[in-house]
Formats: C-alpha cells, sequence, structure tokens
C-alpha cells in the first residue's frame, strides 16, 4: 500500500507540472488505477475480516458441540427425534448443505459485479 500511495504522490508531482493534455489524461489514468488498487486491497481486507469472524464463530459452536457430546454421549443425542430440516441418507446425517452446482452462481459472474 505504501509503494502504491508513493506511485501516487509521483504521478500527482508530475501531473501538475505537465502541460500536455495527452500526457497529463494518461497520468490520470494512472492514478484511477492506483485508486482501484485501494480499493481492491480495502475490499480484500473487510472479506478477510469477515471470514476470520465467520471462522472463530464456527470454532467456538464446534467446541460447544464438542463438550455436548461429552456430557450427553454422542447414542443419547444420535437418539434423539430429528426435525424436519434433518434428513438420513444411507445412516448418515444430511444437512442442507452448500447449492447444487446448477443453481450455483458462477466466479465471472461474481466478478463482473466488481468491476
Amino acid at each position: 500500500m505504501r509503494n502504491a500511495e508513493k506511485i501516487d504522490e509521483i504521478v500527482q508531482g508530475v501531473r501538475s507540472q505537465i502541460q500536455d493534455s495527452y500526457v497529463s489524461s494518461q497520468l490520470q489514468e494512472v492514478s484511477d488505477l492506483i485508486v482501484n488498487i485501494f480499493e481492491s486491497c480495502t475490499f480484500q481486507d473487510l472479506t478477510g475480516q469477515r471470514i476470520t469472524k465467520v471462522v472463530k464463530t464456527l470454532d467456538f459452536i464446534e467446541e460447544r458441540v464438542d463438550s455436548m457430546l461429552e456430557i450427553w454421549g454422542k447414542n443419547d443425542i444420535e437418539s434423539q427425534p430429528m426435525s424436519g430440516d434433518l434428513v438420513k441418507v444411507d445412516g448418515q446425517l444430511k444437512l442442507h448443505g452448500p447449492q447444487a452446482k446448477a443453481e450455483a452462481i458462477s466466479q465471472s459472474d461474481i466478478d463482473k459485479m466488481f468491476d
């Protein structure tokens, strides 16, 4: 980030000395691209913070579930009736998981939203 900030400062300094409109417009484009770098870094930082929060929350839940299994015993918990959202398939407990591939949004569609 510091390097991008320094490049932007240099571009602005050079731009203030240039009279040629073409060169000035090119320097403005460089400056705009630097702003895009800042935006991308900010987005990545916010995304990383959110992911960290989710991971910590999942770790917390996992610890609590493990404690419940220890206290009550796995067999006692498995013998409890299941709600309508839970289904057993071939003896394995299945939850509503990730989207089916046919329903999923493609990465390119997501990338287009940020262009």
